[in-house]
């Protein structure tokens, strides 16, 4: 999915170069640099990427790449095999830490003491919806399975791999095969996998995420498809991603987010144009659907614990109050997944302009800055401050970056610009040879056939009469002999 670039656009990505470079400078500096050496090696980094990111993107563009257009079933097997070696390689570093992981320390998880299954086991009534339900899960499968710890891990290991699947899927639809791949090898790979022996609520929120976003993703491809006048079925899509953004945002406010990708359906690019008021109109079914879930999501709650709406709303609200403004500093020393991550955010510093009138980059941008600035002013909560999803999003930011320097990948709109190329309106700078069109070719776009080409008749292949050629006599005719008109009597019956 593209979305137009704008003003808007060009001033998010001046916030996304500044932040980018302030990233470098403080990863120059981790080295323990001095700042002008910290400074120049930025310089020098920036000036060999946005070389590099150009000639390659020249390079590509005059190079017909071996995944274009018609070997797209090899992209596919190269892809899916990509992305199974990924798991594989997930689930073997996530095993890993468990196995170093000492079992005995368990029992002073606070999250494992909570819900472990005893005679006086009762689960205490959290504010936070994501912590109760964690809370109801784990305890469940305690029960199933006894109150063992291995348990507890290999369930924080099912949830971040089925993360990054369904995170997969989504981005590969909203921003295409390359920023999935990326996206989901840091996430296999990052050292979010030291997490997986730390229990939280943080892992299955995220989960459930992933399972909003893709209920969006599909909403929004669906209306990217269907036509100049999308139907009901394409717009009350919105409204459902709006009810699960909405039971999101009750079990924590970083569901919300969900609200930005919905509302940038009114800059998406799609196939034929659509007006804008449906665009509008889809975005506000999407906000309405939200409301509709979250409220629905406070009455269920009430109803359960035997309050008020309004004192359940009322706690909700004090969880989320933001407070003073502090800005968090999360650098590592000599982390070699912070250099690979600012390295390729740098790439799309400059990818962002490989590509004239579309981009991809922005609602990631915005998502990212406003989760950054939940955390900043402190509206997460204790149990679940973010950073996982917030360092997610920028991955995200950072594959669109890169699948913004590769000119192979056709987008759905410009394969559909070729195939209509035959009966555009030519301009006069561009004006385009004259073809004659295949009924075959217009049946499958449903064009009327019209054109300005005049009608040629091709030879008779099959064998005709002789041509008849006019013959003058060169002799005179007796009338005697030549006169056939017999004169009959009048009483002449025809019987003899």
């Amino acid at each position: 999915m593209n979305y137009k670039k704008s003003i808007l656009s060009v001033v998010l990505w001046f916030i996304y170069a500044i932040i980018v470079g302030t990233g470098m400078v403080g990863t120059a500096m981790a080295v323990t640099l001095p700042a002008y050496g910290a400074l120049i090696i930025t310089g020098v980094w920036l000036a060999v990427t946005g070389l590099a990111v150009f000639l390659l993107h020249r390079f590509l563009e005059k190079t017909k790449h071996p995944f274009s257009e018609d070997r797209q079933q090899i992209k596919l097997i190269a892809e899916s095999l990509l992305v199974v070696a990924l798991i594989a390689a997930g689930i073997v570093l996530r095993t890993g830490e468990i196995m170093r992981y000492d079992l005995s320390a368990g029992g002073g998880n606070i999250w494992f003491d909570t819900v472990m299954v005893t005679e006086n086991t009762q689960i205490p009534q959290v504010v936070h919806g994501a912590v109760y339900f964690y809370l109801q899960v784990l305890h469940g499968l305690l029960v199933f399975l006894g109150n063992k710890m291995t348990a507890a891990l290999i369930l924080q290991v099912i949830l971040q791999i089925l993360s990054g699947i369904f995170l997969y899927f989504a981005l590969r639809k909203m921003s295409g095969a390359v920023t999935a791949v990326v996206t989901f090898a840091y996430w296999m790979l990052c050292p979010v996998i030291s997490e997986v022996v730390i229990l939280g609520p943080e892992t299955l929120y995220i989960l459930l995420w992933m399972i909003g976003l893709c209920i969006t993703a599909e909403s929004l491809d669906h209306f990217v498809q269907s036509g100049a006048e999308p139907g009901i079925r394409s717009v009350i899509g919105f409204f459902f991603a709006g009810v699960a953004t909405g039971v999101l945002g009750y079990l924590d406010v970083m569901g919300f987010l969900l609200l930005l990708p919905i509302f940038s359906v009114i800059f998406l690019v799609t196939q034929e144009k659509i007006r804008l008021a449906r665009k509008i109109g889809a975005a506000i079914l999407g906000i309405v659907g939200s409301l509709a879930g979250f409220l629905l999501s406070i009455a269920l709650d009430a109803v359960g614990s035997g309050k008020m709406m309004e004192n359940v709303l009322a706690a909700w609200g004090k969880v989320y109050l933001p407070e003073n403004f502090v800005l968090p500093v999360t650098i590592e020393n000599d982390n070699a997944i912070t250099i690979a991550v600012v390295a390729i955010l740098g790439i799309g510093v400059f990818g962002f302009w490989c590509r004239k009138s579309l981009e991809r980059q922005s609602v990631w941008l915005v998502i990212a800055l406003s989760l950054g600035g939940m955390i900043c002013y402190g509206m997460t909560s204790a149990e679940m401050q973010g950073f996982t999803l917030l360092y997610l999003i920028i991955a995200v930011v950072a594959g669109a970056g890169v699948q913004a320097v590769l000119p192979y990948e056709l987008t759905q709109q410009n394969a559909l610009q070729q195939v209509r190329g035959a009966v555009e309106e030519p301009t006069a700078e561009t004006k385009p040879k004259k073809r004659q069109l295949k009924i075959q070719d217009l049946e499958e776009e449903g064009l009327p056939a019209e054109t300005d080409n005049k009608v040629q008749l091709i030879e008779n292949p099959l064998p005709v009469p002789k041509k008849h050629v006019p013959k003058v006599l060169d002799y005179k005719l007796n009338d005697d002999v030549s006169d056939f008109d017999y004169p009959v009597a009048d009483d002449d019956d025809f019987d003899h």
